[in-house]
């Protein structure tokens, strides 16, 4: 009789409907330059690092870190930052029920799906999540509709869902404005059964891409006005706020030293990528972790050559991945041009650097995990899709 994992089953349970995957493109023990291309790889000793270096980074300051799983969308990952970051973490983040579910597969006992869950199918499945979770389930929400439906998902349930309230503090993207128009949302919270207002989420996302150090850190100064004016109003009101969370690996540092923040969410920061390498940092921490391996197929001129990772393999939104000889640019959905190959043959390996991870990441099946050369480990990429 075969054996089924606890993970495993609510893997297969929780993700009913997820699209068959495509063949392994290595086992374990296999030698890196034998993997099938294109694949998604990371070097799990630079990815370890990086997680050590967030742990230092927050030491002694009271601050918690929540990684946010959307950068690798796996719970292999996820676990694997949990046991190096031990106390200094709080739990996980994720931004799709589909993100969550996976968490929830994995084993994560504290996982916040920084979203706003709306429609009857994706609240049936953040209840069937709340239930089968070994912890808690937190929630976003910025208008009182929300908090009612969330009120009625969860009706019955012996578990309490955890909500935050999401503050506009500058993206003008989601969230209420600060202030009392958030205590006011806090309060209908606090109003609901089955619901727990846990804190205020307070997180600009396009400042993790300012590429002056002073300018980010300005702007996170401005972003605090908001959570204080939130904080204030909440006292006010005889609310209290436990956890007030945010910033990412681009502004996480101005976050944690601004006496206001209690957890902070970089993401990227365990694989980093070509736009975030852009910026300027006092002392750039983190290093590239993340690469796509990719295998020259032709060599058609002294001036170029082809690989067979195309716009399916390497997500070009935020620019073209950058690699070690030539440059690269868009040859279709299976093929890549380099242009100044240097001496690279028909059957080279090379690796290149996505420009933006987490797009990269979500067109892969699996994670190649490998050490000195070695693979060390192959996972599927277990919350991959569109947002479900």
């Amino acid at each position: 009789m075969r054996i089924i994992s606890l993970p495993r089953l609510l893997s297969t349970t929780l993700l009913a409907g997820a699209r068959a995957l495509s063949a392994k493109p290595a086992s374990a023990g296999a030698l890196l330059r034998d993997v099938a291309t294109p694949a998604l790889c990371v070097d799990m000793d630079v990815f370890e690092r990086n997680c050590e270096t967030l742990k230092a980074m927050l030491a002694d300051t009271g601050v918690k870190a929540r990684p946010h799983a959307k950068a690798h969308k796996s719970g292999y990952l996820a676990r694997a930052q949990l046991a190096i970051l031990g106390d200094a973490a709080s739990g996980v983040c994720c931004q799709t029920v589909r993100e969550l579910e996976a968490m929830v597969a994995a084993g994560v006992d504290d996982i916040f799906l920084t979203n706003q869950v709306v429609g009857p199918d994706k609240l049936r499945r953040l209840r069937a999540a709340l239930d089968a979770a070994p912890g808690v389930v937190g929630v976003l929400v910025d208008d009182a509709a929300q908090v009612a439906a969330l009120e009625r998902a969860v009706a019955g349930s012996s578990k309490t869902l955890d909500v935050y309230v999401e503050v506009d503090v500058g993206q003008n993207r989601c969230g209420t404005r600060p202030g009392a128009p958030a205590a006011d949302l806090a309060a209908t919270v606090v109003a609901a059964d089955g619901l727990r207002f846990r804190g205020a989420h307070c997180y600009h996302g396009l400042l993790q891409h300012v590429r002056k150090t002073d300018e980010r850190k300005a702007k996170v100064d401005g972003v605090c006005d908001g959570v204080r004016a939130t904080l204030a109003a909440l006292e006010a009101a005889g609310i209290g706020c436990d956890v007030v969370t945010g910033g990412g690996t681009g502004t996480f540092p101005y976050e944690r030293d601004s006496g206001l923040y209690t957890e902070v969410q970089p993401g990227s920061f365990c694989l980093m990528d070509g736009d975030y390498l852009a910026n300027d940092y006092d002392d750039a921490p983190f290093e590239r972790s993340l690469a796509v391996r990719a295998t020259v197929v032709s060599r058609p001129t002294a001036d170029r050559a082809v690989v067979d990772a195309g716009s399916k393999a390497v997500d070009l939104a935020s620019g073209a991945p950058t690699l070690a000889v030539g440059a690269f640019r868009s040859g279709g959905d299976e093929h890549g041009i380099i242009d100044g190959p240097g001496d690279l043959a028909c059957g080279d390996h090379v690796e290149l650097f996505p420009s933006h991870c987490d797009p990269c990441v979500n067109l892969h099946d699996y994670w190649v995990c490998h050490r000195g050369g070695v693979v060390e480990a192959v996972v599927p990429v277990d919350a991959r899709g569109p947002g479900l």
